[in-house]
């Protein structure tokens, strides 16, 4: 009798039927965290962190707090010059690759060790390579003449966030090259020698080819590193700390500054949605400019 009302169904229905115990057990994993995460940032705790309803209240005392639009804005600017850098060469070095012919797997391994190393261990490479005293690119330059004294990386305003910039985006590019890589070898060989046939150039075959059929590895590459950069925490806590003063200083510093350090609970939950927010805004603008169906 279960054969025989399985086979009446669609294969629409058979397949949610499939993935039906996966999603259930994804809103389990994820629903209850995220409803105490509401109700926390709604929330106030007494000494014992017992949760009692204040309504908005931590909402506007957040939004009333200069230093969280202060380090909103270094997390936008973190975030944007990290996507634009990540992307620009992770999709230059996925055109490279795809034009390579010999030895493209061994390139291909090489290129993604950055992308294995972890944060925390590639922040505090970078922390020892662009040290002032002892540093191997202050050494470099120095010895090629480019520059007569030490730069002081870490501990300039001005230059201390583009560095987290750059070491955030040579992490991130590797995953990059590859998925676009995968993306590009997806394309069929024929319609790059159709359009050349047609008389189209390499900047037709580009844009009228090549990007149409990237748009859902390059949605799925923005959406995730976007979140990624705008929620990472360890390459600032290791390279700058937030300083020098708070220059760079981010969102996920805020929040962990309100939980352990003020163990105010409420704010960090409150922060945490509104960074949530932004996530879901950062992704269905990519999904809207990129015409991708849901």
């Amino acid at each position: 009798m279960l054969l025989d009302w399985l086979n009446r169904l669609s294969p629409v229905q058979f397949a949610l039927i499939l993935v039906m115990p996966s999603i259930i057990l994804l809103f389990a994993i994820i629903g209850y965290p995220f409803v105490n995460l509401i109700y926390s940032s709604l929330s106030a705790y007494d000494m014992q962190l017992t949760p009692h309803f204040t309504g908005v209240s931590n909402y506007v005392t957040v939004f009333s707090d200069p230093a969280f639009w202060g380090d909103l804005a270094n997390s936008f600017i973190y975030t944007i010059g990290s996507v634009i850098t990540f992307f620009l060469v992770g999709f230059a070095v996925a055109l490279s690759l795809n034009k390579i012919n010999i030895f493209q797997t061994p390139l291909r391994g090489i290129s993604l060790i950055p992308w294995a190393i972890p944060p925390v261990t590639a922040a505090m490479m970078w922390r020892w390579a662009l040290n002032t005293q002892y540093g191997v690119v202050n050494d470099l330059l120095m010895r090629v003449g480019l520059v007569s004294q030490p730069i002081q990386w870490l501990s300039s305003g001005k230059l201390a966030m583009g560095v987290l910039i750059f070491v955030d985006a040579w992490i991130r590019i590797p995953f990059v090259a590859l998925l676009l890589l995968a993306g590009l070898k997806a394309i069929p060989g024929e319609l790059y020698e159709s359009a050349s046939i047609d008389g189209a150039g390499v900047y037709q075959r580009f844009r009228y080819i090549t990007l149409p059929n990237l748009r859902y590895p390059i949605s799925i590459v923005l959406s995730l590193q976007t979140m990624f950069a705008f929620r990472t925490y360890a390459i600032m806590s290791v390279l700058t700390g937030g300083g020098p003063g708070t220059s760079t200083e981010l969102l996920v510093k805020y929040i962990y500054d309100s939980a352990f350090q003020a163990y105010n609970f409420g704010i960090a939950a409150a922060v945490s949605v509104i960074m949530f927010i932004f996530c879901l805004i950062f992704v269905a603008f990519y999904w809207n400019a990129l015409r991708i169906e849901v």
